[in-house]
Order: structure tokens, then sequence, then C-alpha cells
């Protein structure tokens, strides 16, 4: 690898001498290529979701939680009752807006537009 020296005179205002600057420039023949790789930065929007059961009544798959979820996708939520306490219905609130929603199915989807809590309520079975 060749080495080349260039020297620099610089004078400075209020200074009495050159300050001198030595470039040491190296190249190795190669013609210098320059490239611009910009990354491309993606902003992604989430929404929460909240689920709630009672856990002496039955439980909801994915469990009971706070989860994220990305704009736009498709939350599948299931109620899963105890053995005493059969599935009455689901309460799907839109934080956001604060309209409410009565589904009577096990399984329901939601669409994550904004953020949501979904409440799985299940009742005792009458003997």
């Amino acid at each position: 690898m060749a080495h080349k020296k260039e020297e620099l005179g610089l004078a400075r205002a209020g200074l009495t001498g050159a300050i001198m600057l030595v470039l040491v420039v190296c190249f190795a023949g190669i013609p210098a290529i320059s490239t611009n790789v910009a990354a491309a930065e993606t902003e992604v929007t989430y929404y929460s979701l909240q689920i709630l059961a009672d856990p002496l009544q039955g439980t909801t798959s994915p469990p009971p939680g706070i989860y994220n979820y990305v704009a736009g996708t498709t939350a599948i939520l299931t109620a899963v009752p105890d053995d005493d306490w059969p599935f009455l219905y689901w309460i799907v609130l839109n934080l956001d807006t604060g309209g409410e929603e009565k589904i009577r199915k096990a399984t329901i989807k939601i669409l994550m537009d904004e953020d949501h809590l979904a409440h799985a309520y299940f009742g005792a079975k009458h003997h």
C-alpha cells in the first residue's frame, strides 16, 4: 500500500505562527467507489388488547393479560370455561372510541385498529 504525504499551511486569526496540518492519504491503486446505502426506517403502530376472565370460572386463549398487536392485524380469542361454568358471552370495548359489543360466540376475532378490552363472561350451570 502506497502512502502519500501532503502538507497544508493554515493561517488562523490572532495566531502569530502558521498551523501546519499533515494529511496522510492512503491509496492502493484502486479507484474509490462511493456507495450510499440508506437504511429504510419504518414506523410500526401497535395497539393493546387487554383480556379478562374470572379465573374461578374459566380462562381464555391467549390467557388473560395485556398484549400488543401491530395495527391492522387480527387477534383471535377463545373463551375456555371450567366444567361448572359454561361460557355466556364476550364484552369487547373499543378503548379509544368507547364503543361496546356483546358477542355470544366462544371464539372471536378482533381487528386491531384501536386499543381494545375483551372480557369473557361465564355463568353457573343450573342443576
